[in-house]
Formats: C-alpha cells, sequence, structure tokens
C-alpha cells in the first residue's frame, strides 16, 4: 500500500524499507492513541452513568482507578505491535520488547491493586456494621499503608525477577529479618495476628456478653493489641487478643431463645389428684405463654424431695437479652404461684418434724410401793 506513493520509488530498497517502517510505526501509535481514548472511554462511562445514577462518589473513584492502568496496558501493545513491524525477524529486540511489555502489564496490575486499597479497604464505621467491631480511626491509616508497602514489596520482588535478577537472596534476607523482627516482636505479632483471627471468625460484637476462661462479661472494645471486657461487678478486665483468639469463648447474646428452668416444691399434704391437676395447669399455661415455644414445654412430678413433692418446669423463651428472659422468667413463676393458690395448695420449704416420746416406767412385782399417801404402814400399828 505505501509503495505506491510518491517519491517512494525513486529511493533505494533499503532506504524504502527504513521509510515504510517508520510509516506503518507512526500509524499504530496514531492508532493506539485513537483507540486508548476510546478503550479508556469505554471502560469508564460505565462507572460515570453509575455515580450519576446512585450519586455516589465510589464509582467515580474507580474510574479513576482504572484509567491509569488501562493506558498502561494500551501502551505494552503499542510496544509489541512496533517491535514486530520494525525488525520483525530480530529475536533479541522482540524478547526485549516482550519482556518491557510484561513490565508495563505487571506495572498496570499493582497499580489497580495499590490504587483499590484506598477503596476496598472499608472505614471504621463500615467495618462496625459488616462486624460488629469499632476500630479507631486513627489505625486505619497504618492499616492502609501497611497494605501498600506488602504490595508494592511484592510487585518490586516479580519486577526484578522478570529482569533476571535472582531474588533467592533477597528473599532469605527478608525472611532472616522478619525472623528477627518476630522474635523480638513476639507477644505483638501474636496479638496482631489474634486481632485478624477475631476479625475474621467475628466470635462476638461490641456490647455481646461473653465467656470465656478466664472472664465474663460484656465487651466494650476491641483494639489491635487487647480487647477489654466488663464484668457484672463492673470491673473492667483488658485480655490480650492472642490469648482470647486460642480461648473457648461462649456467646449468650447470639443464643436463638433462652432457657427458663426451676423446680416448683409443693408440701406433702398434696394428693395425687391434686398433682395432676396442678401438673396439667402448668403445661397449659406454659404452651399458651406468648413467648415460649411450645414443642419445648416441660412439666414433670421429678421428685420427692425431703420437705417438698419438686415439679420441673421448664421451656424456652424467644428472649435475647438477660434482662427480657429475666423478666419473662418472674412472669411465669408469679402465673405459677397464682395457680397453686388458686388450686388451695402450698409452696413447700424446708421443715424438720421432732418426735417426743416418753419412757413408760414398768413396776416389777419384786418393787416397793408406796401409798399414795407417802407414809409406810408399820406392823402391829
Amino acid at each position: 500500500m505505501f509503495e505506491q506513493l510518491p517519491g517512494l520509488s525513486s529511493l533505494s530498497p533499503q532506504v524504502r524499507e527504513i521509510v515504510l517502517r517508520v510509516l506503518a510505526v507512526v500509524i499504530v501509535i496514531i492508532l493506539i492513541y485513537l483507540s486508548r481514548r476510546l478503550v479508556t472511554f469505554a471502560v469508564l462511562a460505565p462507572f460515570k452513568r453509575l455515580a450519576g445514577r446512585t450519586h455516589s462518589q465510589t464509582p467515580e473513584k474507580l474510574a479513576g482507578i482504572v484509567g491509569g492502568p488501562v493506558r498502561l496496558l494500551l501502551i505494552a501493545a503499542a510496544l509489541l505491535v512496533t517491535a514486530r513491524i520494525v525488525v520483525p525477524g530480530d529475536a533479541v529486540f522482540n524478547g526485549l520488547a516482550q519482556s518491557i511489555s510484561r513490565i508495563f502489564i505487571l506495572i498496570a496490575v499493582l497499580m489497580l491493586v495499590y490504587r483499590s486499597v484506598d477503596i476496598i479497604l472499608p472505614t471504621s464505621a463500615q467495618l462496625a456494621s459488616l462486624t460488629g467491631i469499632v476500630i479507631q480511626d486513627r489505625l486505619l491509616p497504618f492499616i492502609r499503608v501497611g497494605l501498600k508497602i506488602f504490595i508494592v514489596a511484592i510487585g518490586g520482588v516479580i519486577i526484578l525477577q522478570e529482569f533476571g535478577y535472582d531474588v533467592t537472596g533477597l528473599i532469605a534476607g527478608l525472611g532472616v529479618g522478619g525472623l528477627a523482627l518476630s522474635l523480638a516482636a513476639q507477644d505483638t505479632v501474636a496479638n496482631l495476628f489474634g486481632f485478624a483471627s477475631i476479625i475474621g471468625d467475628s466470635p462476638f460484637s461490641l456490647g455481646d456478653y461473653i465467656r470465656t476462661p478466664d472472664v465474663e462479661g460484656t465487651v466494650e472494645h476491641v483494639g489491635v493489641r487487647s480487647t477489654r471486657v466488663r464484668q457484672s461487678d463492673e470491673t473492667l478486665i483488658t485480655i490480650p487478643n492472642n490469648v482470647l483468639a486460642n480461648s473457648a469463648i461462649s456467646n449468650f447474646s447470639r443464643m436463638p431463645r433462652r432457657r427458663i428452668d426451676f423446680t416448683v416444691g409443693v408440701t406433702y399434704r398434696t394428693t395425687a389428684a391434686q398433682m395432676r391437676v396442678l401438673l396439667d395447669r402448668l403445661r397449659t399455661l406454659l404452651k399458651a405463654w406468648p413467648s415460649a415455644d411450645p414443642s419445648t414445654v416441660q412439666v414433670y412430678f421429678s421428685k420427692f424431695n425431703d420437705s417438698s413433692l419438686d415439679i420441673l418446669v421448664r421451656c424456652y423463651v424467644r428472649k435475647l437479652t438477660w434482662d427480657e428472659m429475666m423478666t419473662e422468667n418472674e412472669a411465669i413463676m408469679l402465673n405459677v404461684m397464682e395457680i397453686v393458690e388458686e388450686l388451695g395448695l402450698s409452696i413447700a420449704f424446708p421443715t424438720r418434724s421432732l418426735v417426743f416420746e416418753s419412757e413408760a416406767h414398768v413396776i416389777t412385782a419384786s418393787e416397793p410401793v408406796e401409798p399414795a399417801g407417802g407414809d409406810r404402814q408399820r406392823d402391829g400399828d
């Protein structure tokens, strides 16, 4: 196509070949430039439309993140195409162009990940809504910078390896340095991993009532190093995160329902017929109770106790907090007392019966008997 241009036919074959390749490169550059704008527009347009509909800044931020990496990818493609046009048979030049293109691609990917940290990393409010754990706002910049440094370090190692450098020694040196650092700050590192475990597993949230082998109370704060729990006596306990992460944690705030469980003791004056009526009344009461699960109601005459006839009363109620459960327990027990009173029965209390037995004095024939008057009759009187 270019051979028919005016003036090219008068040039020598070598010069004509160079001119043709230069023209081809110029055309490729123009096409890449135009396609860069088209591709960038095609990629960014959906984000901008979404931002306009949702009135959110996130799509615009995503558009700004994607734009740079897309341009680098187009530059990498331009290098490959240009190399194949200028020196199609030169393996060395084409190999160098491929290496440079791969580096541009790696930089584009790293740039995309690096910039995404600012959007992907949630704010303290978002993290609290997702996990129920609040991180102080002043800690988030350190976490963000740490992630970016890690991304840059990984990207640098990959790029060095792409240039042919042996990164084994570098990684070994980093490993030795990391080992020394971990030994020097073993507890700190352990607490950081414990914090990550708590965030990942989410065994509790702020305000939950938990029990561990060491502490029982309400979670008030979850930090990077430690967690604070307020006990029922208002004592504030601080637990290192590595200790808490390795402990068995009972979370009472996440119980789907709570159990009402108590024993009613009536006196031994209660007859079998009265006991049957009382059991039926109690079962009817609990099965009709608004918050109780009828399938879990258990009312049984369970024991002949020392001072009472014991009745087991047990059911599950759909009350999640401790105060709600205790209020429900109180209401049920008051109704039980009213039923006992209506049936003319009595709640038993510990009693002891004392039996006094007097010994009868047995008089035998050999024992003398004194008269009632008190004086013994003399012989001959």
